[in-house]
């Protein structure tokens, strides 16, 4: 090898390389210095190879060196690895390890532009015209318990995912110009200052070329270069190979978290590489960047990532709870939105659900889910909730009149039955429910028998409210006679004098069926059918859901 390396024959040295690892079984330490005395030499031609060919203006010779160099350097580097760490050299294996990392970026480097025959596999993708096993599918279709894992989710960005470069042969020639960078320089310490910033420009130079499509090589590169001796040579270069790493990886983490499977390793471990301020501050940034773009997708995916490193690295217990509850309320937002509520930037939460029952009441979201919120959250009065919806359930139905909402409405009436199902027998829900019984239509007979039943089953529980108790009564009774009364004309004069009675506030501590009043006539009328053991709905002919009285 030396011979060759005298002649200027690099591959040659490769290939020798090679043959003599290959012939060689047990690791002897002449054999493994001797071969990173080769691999540093052709780390140091990648230099004059890319001034020959700015010469000679042929990037073809260029691209075809690298890829049978790299070739080569992945068949031997392994080998030689294994030897150092089994004669405990770890000086040598420290070497070989820096010399791989860089022929690992110029491997993938080469990849993007179609050119390495030893491509990287996409996981991610797998072409339609490739049927999956028989085998395979029918035990997915059995039963099993299945535990959920990240593993589907690695491997799925890869930097060839970027897409291509603007000026290919430039980015080769730049990775090819800081190879010399990796290994130990060809002359003495007295050089090394000047050296060492020549190789910072070229490093720069890469950075540069990278940053403009390929942010993952960019900070791949990066934090490789920053483990490099030209970068750690003194304290005016130290800083430079990090300049901005977290803007980096921020515009990395963006990408990762839009994949529709993202790979929550890969960005755990891009966000670990930065310093713990960095790591808060950059995780702050992508927060306000998954509000700011309104997809359920995105913000779990970064809650995922954030709870991950936060209880890895951190111990404040606090920050971590905000977070988690954090993923509670989008988990059930993402939930939600398949139902069809779309709550955008408002986070659902215990202080903010009630607020929302008139929302949820407009796309008449099954009870059951509000439920089964409530019960998972803390702090969140259930019955309360569920009352609340279920009244605006009451007040939303009253809306959906006509022929077109027919099975809206129905399907709104019930929902509120089954919400007032889980209210409390207790005084405030009947003094709630009796205040909602004047917001509603009073044609709209379905809502307003749900809420006198519920009425009259608080009282009937034991509930006492003297105050209003025979009102409650009234309005019991006085339903059961209209389901029971068939109108055979427009609104009767009687009726309307009765209904401004009714609702007129000197009236509301006395009863007007069982007591005397100003409308006996219609007193007598009722308490003809107050007896009757069988409620039937009646055909409402000449009648509008839409109609009210003004109350006014």
């Amino acid at each position: 090898m030396r011979a060759q390396i005298r002649r200027n024959l690099p591959e040659a040295v490769l290939e020798s390389l090679i043959y003599l690892l290959d012939n060689y079984h047990t690791s002897e330490k002449s054999i493994i210095e001797n071969a990173l005395e080769a691999c540093t030499y052709v780390c140091w031609k990648f230099a004059d190879l890319v001034r020959n060919d700015s010469k000679n203006a042929n990037g073809d010779e260029l691209i075809d060196y690298s890829i049978n160099i790299i070739s080569s350097f992945k068949e031997v580097l392994p080998k030689l690895i294994d030897w150092s760490v089994q004669l405990e050299e770890i000086t040598l294996a420290q070497s070989f390890f820096t010399i791989i990392r860089y022929v690992n970026l110029f491997s993938f480097i080469l990849n993007q532009i179609n050119k390495e025959t030893d491509t990287i596999p996409n996981v991610s993708f797998r072409p339609s015209s490739v049927e999956p096993n028989k085998s395979l599918v029918e035990k997915l279709q059995r039963t099993s318990i299945q535990m959920y894992t990240l593993d589907h989710r690695m491997g799925v960005l890869f930097p060839q995912n970027e897409g291509v470069f603007a000026d290919s042969l430039a980015v080769v020639r730049a990775i090819s110009a800081v190879g010399p960078s990796v290994v130990e320089p060809p002359f003495d310490s007295v050089q090394n200052d000047d050296y060492a910033k020549e190789e910072c420009k070229s490093w720069e130079k890469l950075f540069s070329l990278l940053s403009n499509s390929h942010v993952l090589l960019e900070v791949y590169a990066r934090q490789f270069a920053n483990t490099l001796p030209c970068f750690n040579s003194n304290k005016q270069l130290h800083t430079i190979a990090l300049t901005d790493i977290d803007r980096r990886i921020f515009n990395a983490c963006k990408k990762i978290f839009s994949f529709p499977v993202a790979d929550l390793h890969l960005a755990a471990h891009l966000l670990f590489s930065l310093s713990k301020t960095n790591m808060f501050k950059t995780l702050k940034d992508l927060r306000t960047w998954a509000l700011t773009k309104k997809n359920v997708r995105y913000t779990l995916n970064l809650i995922r990532a954030s709870l991950f490193v936060l209880i890895y690295t951190s111990q404040e217990l606090t920050t971590i709870k905000q977070v988690a509850s954090w993923f509670d309320s989008t988990l059930w937002q993402k939930r939600l939105f398949k139902q069809g509520v779309n709550l955008g930037n408002t986070q659902l939460k215990r202080e903010t659900v009630f607020d929302l029952c008139a929302e949820f009441a407009k796309l008449i979201l099954p009870s059951s889910i509000l439920k089964e919120y409530c019960d998972e959250t803390n702090g969140v009065d259930t019955a309360s909730i569920l009352l609340n919806y279920g009244i605006e359930l009451c007040k939303f139905s009253s809306c959906l009149s006509g022929p077109s909402n027919t099975e809206r409405f129905a399907l709104c009436i019930e929902t509120a039955k089954q919400s007032f199902e889980y209210v409390r027998a207790e005084e405030k829900s009947l003094l709630i429910i009796n205040q909602t019984i004047r917001d509603i239509c009073p044609y709209n007979y379905e809502a307003l028998e749900i809420l006198v039943n519920k009425m009259k089953e608080i009282l009937e529980s034991g509930v006492r409210l003297d105050e209003i108790a025979d009102r409650i009564n009234d309005a019991y009774m006085l339903f059961k006679f209209l389901k029971t009364y068939t109108r055979q004309g427009s609104i009767a004069p009687i009726e309307i004098r009765w209904y401004r009675h009714f609702v007129n506030p000197k009236y509301f501590d006395t009863s007007l069926l069982t007591k005397s009043g100003p409308i006996e006539a219609f007193d007598d009328t009722c308490g003809s059918v107050l007896n009757q053991t069988t409620i039937f709905w009646w055909p409402r002919k000449s009648t509008k859901r839409d109609v009210s009285f003004n109350r006014s």
